[in-house]
């Protein structure tokens, strides 16, 4: 085995010696952000129905986001699409 590859071996070692340190604090950094920015299911659908349906406009996403009524409707249409299981 050549003076290169040896290196090459001994700094992989390295790196999986310390790998798992690594996912440690990933998983812990995970475990200490809060949840409460996600959507709920048929909320999350909804935004993204209505998302695709303007392709993802910045000014028609902001309208969705201030609008009550906007959202109520194309909460339904999620509510069905989850209910009785349709594709898009």
């Amino acid at each position: 085995m050549s003076p290169v590859q040896s290196i090459l071996v001994m700094l992989i070692i390295v790196a999986l010696a310390f790998a798992p340190g690594v996912y440690f604090r990933a998983r812990r950094k995970d475990r200490s952000e809060p949840l409460s920015s996600l959507l709920p299911a048929p909320e999350a659908l909804a935004r993204h129905l209505y998302g695709e349906a303007v392709g993802w406009s910045r000014e028609a996403m902001e309208d969705y986001d201030h609008s009550k009524l906007l959202q109520a409707e194309w909460r339904r249409e999620a509510d069905l699409r989850l209910r009785y299981r349709i594709r898009a």
